[in-house]
């Protein structure tokens, strides 16, 4: 009998350590929006002549590797037009832009073959072979099985303490110096699975237009 009550004690007074990504405020986050926000961090400090391209590439690819398809967007447009030290490269851009569609490139198949018609034979062959090669990690099915894992391991934070059935009594979870009840944490928690298969990972990828496309549009008007 003590050592069952001592046990429950230690259950209701414990805080544990979730060892994921959390906003400079200690709000938990999805862990694509958090790989992207360090991109657009990143992205700043290049502007101002002090950031790092690959650092800046690789927090992007990272976050779509969660299936965030405004950072898969934001690759295709740095392909597209070789911004912040990158080549121009049509069929990364296109790559990417055809992953960023999910399982819908059906809707888009106008604007698809305007992108294709863009590129000559060669690269449009190289285009495909990207696609397939990248599909293994972000594809939908692939980035949606990785945010699964995620979603599991962060519930299991305080769920496999409690042998998982969600009796949080007074349970505290800290969160990046930041401690908050069980209750608010799984709460937290839900609320970015929601949004992982909402708005947030929606996007409606547009006609490509590159910076050559713009200025001939501008002279056009002129």
């Amino acid at each position: 009998m003590k050592y069952i009550l001592t046990t429950i004690i230690f259950l209701m007074s414990t805080s544990l350590y979730a060892d994921l990504q959390y906003s400079k405020d200690g709000e938990l986050l999805d862990p694509g929006m958090y790989w992207a926000i360090h991109a657009r961090e990143e992205l700043a400090d290049i502007k101002e002549g002090k950031g790092n391209k690959d650092k800046f590439m690789n927090h992007l690819k990272v976050s779509a590797s969660y299936g965030f398809k405004p950072a898969m967007i934001s690759i295709s447009a740095v392909y597209q037009n070789g911004d912040y030290g990158f080549e121009q490269n049509l069929p990364e851009a296109y790559a990417w832009w055809i992953l960023s569609m999910g399982d819908v490139t059906e809707k888009h198949q106008e604007n698809i073959n305007k992108f294709k018609a863009a590129m000559t034979e060669e690269q449009n062959r190289k285009a495909e072979r990207l696609i397939q090669e990248y599909s293994g990690f972000y594809s939908q099915d692939a980035t949606i099985k990785k945010f699964e894992r995620w979603f599991a391991d962060a519930t299991a934070v305080t769920g496999s303490r409690l042998g998982g059935d969600h009796s949080y009594l007074n349970l505290q979870v800290k969160t990046n110096g930041r401690t908050v009840s069980a209750s608010e944490f799984y709460n937290r928690l839900n609320k970015i699975q929601e949004a992982r298969f909402d708005d947030l990972y929606k996007v409606i990828p547009q006609e490509i237009q590159t910076k050559d496309d713009k200025k001939s549009k501008k002279e056009l008007k002129n």
